[in-house]
């Protein structure tokens, strides 16, 4: 069984939390281009599409530092 270090698993963790974030923000981006302006939860819409935006935009970076640093897969 090969070993896998610490930061390999790290890494890939952070990859597939900005996966899973860049889906929600799909998501939220999708709901929001249906949801007429006269509905008042748009607005909720709206405000959660900023949150994922920025988690997603954080997890992002920290996938680029750990790349950076050799512990990810730059090929995917």
């Amino acid at each position: 069984m090969e070993r896998v270090r610490v930061d390999e698993v790290r890494c890939m963790h952070e990859e597939i939390v900005e996966r899973a974030l860049y889906r929600i923000v799909e998501d939220l981006a999708e709901a929001l281009d249906r949801t007429p302006p006269t509905v008042s939860s748009r607005a909720l819409v709206e405000g959660a599409l900023k949150l994922a935006l920025g988690a997603y935009n954080s997890a992002r970076l920290l996938r680029d530092e750990c790349r950076r640093t050799g512990g990810g897969n730059p090929g995917g």
